[in-house]
């Protein structure tokens, strides 16, 4: 899972809205339907290499915000949110994003140590 610096909110919001969009497909079977497009970024992994929203481009993705330097929700959900992409691990969709909200201390060298 790649850690990815950008200022964002809704940490819990977006992890349980992903968990749902999965339930949903799993139980019926049908596509979900478009509400919406996420902007273009550009953004640094934990390895400081750019990535690219390109690179999500036709897949389904599910992302978690976070920060490090949390010591209330965040380690809980960071785990939920492995567990599962391991549950998804081998698969082409979805992909698991996580993006911290603390990008002047979250740098791709905390970010690495945090893991």
């Amino acid at each position: 899972m790649r850690f990815l610096p950008l200022a964002a909110g809704a940490l819990l919001l977006v992890f349980l809205a992903g968990v749902t969009a999965l339930n949903y497909v799993s139980s019926n079977g049908q596509p979900l339907p478009v509400l919406g497009q996420a902007p273009a970024f550009i953004l640094l992994d934990n390895y400081g290499n750019e990535f690219d929203s390109r690179q999500l481009s036709g897949r389904n993705w599910i992302v978690n915000f976070f920060f490090t330097s949390c010591e209330g929700p965040c380690p809980v959900i960071n785990g939920k949110v492995t567990s599962l992409a391991r549950s998804y691990q081998g698969r082409r969709d979805p992909v698991f994003v996580s993006i911290t909200i603390d990008p002047k201390r979250d740098t791709p060298e905390a970010l690495t140590a945090y893991r």
